[in-house]
């Protein structure tokens, strides 16, 4: 029995001997683990940090979208007030021209009736003129007519009178 217990013995310090190594190993292990735990922690830590700034930035993101889809939606609704504006303006324009045109050809019209009217006046004036010359010479014949009958009459007169003295 004494060789069994030095064996025991001996199997038993290398057991010891291969358990503190096996535990050192797993000590060495843990500390390793445990390094790349750490460093996995601070990783994570630094992730989520990235994700909360991602998150934030997001927000910020979102916001802006939002005011620009309103300005983008008042521009849209600025455009169709400006198209709007823009077909009653050029309506607007079409009446006027409209108005002009009529107003143009009535002036044409005038002047037309002003122009037929001038000549009108004229042909009357010359026809005054002409009737007046008329009158004027018909009143000379008959002033010398006038005149000649007066004449005959007073020389009738006389020689009826030195016929009668006589």
């Amino acid at each position: 029995m004494g060789w069994c217990t030095g064996e025991l013995q001996a199997e038993l310090t290398r057991d010891a001997s291969s358990t503190a190594s096996a535990l050192a190993a797993a000590k060495t292990e843990i500390g390793e683990q445990k390094s790349i735990n750490e460093g996995l922690s601070a990783e994570l830590e630094s992730m989520t940090r990235a994700l909360e700034d991602l998150q934030t930035q997001n927000t910020r993101l979102l916001a802006t979208s939002s005011e620009s889809e309103l300005m983008c939606a008042r521009a849209v609704a600025d455009r169709l007030k400006v198209s709007a504006a823009h077909a009653a303006t050029r309506q607007e324009k079409e009446i006027f021209a409209n108005r002009v045109i009529s107003a143009q050809s009535a002036l044409q019209t005038q002047k037309s009736l002003y122009a037929e009217s001038e000549a009108k006046l004229k042909a009357v004036t010359d026809q005054s003129r002409t009737a007046k010359s008329a009158i004027a010479v018909a009143e000379e014949r008959f002033a010398l007519e006038a005149k000649k009958w007066e004449y005959v009459s007073s020389h009738h007169l006389s020689v009826s009178h030195q016929f009668r003295f006589n």
